[in-house]
């Protein structure tokens, strides 16, 4: 298995990512909830591979950065799952918001007499 996070001279690192694993989305969501830590850069390296870039804006150590970067990898995770369940579940969600604000008389249709 290759590093997917790399240390880069100058306290910076990179994140290699899979183009068939994240949707750009994920990545953009991801990316924005770390922009107040650090400087990240979005770079295609190949057809399948994107570079995530890291930069601390504050000096500090690559310790730091490394933890940033795990973080944002859990938190690429979750904006992946988030859109995957959007996708699997927004009919349903539809239904449920649309019933939430139809009239009361047209839940008597769904409701069975005992």
């Amino acid at each position: 298995m290759k590093k997917t996070i790399k240390e880069l001279e100058d306290n910076r690192l990179l994140l290699c990512l899979k183009k068939e694993v994240y949707t750009t989305e994920a990545i953009y969501a991801s990316t924005y909830k770390f922009t107040k830590k650090c400087t990240i850069f979005i770079d295609p390296l190949d057809d399948q591979t994107l570079g995530i870039y890291f930069e601390l804006k504050l000096a500090s150590s690559n310790e730091e950065l490394m933890i940033i970067a795990k973080d944002f990898c859990n938190e690429l995770i979750e904006q992946q799952l988030r859109i995957t369940l959007e996708k699997k579940f927004s009919n349903l969600k539809e239904v449920i918001v649309k019933q939430a604000f139809s009239p009361i008389s047209n839940i008597k249709s769904y409701i069975k007499n005992e």
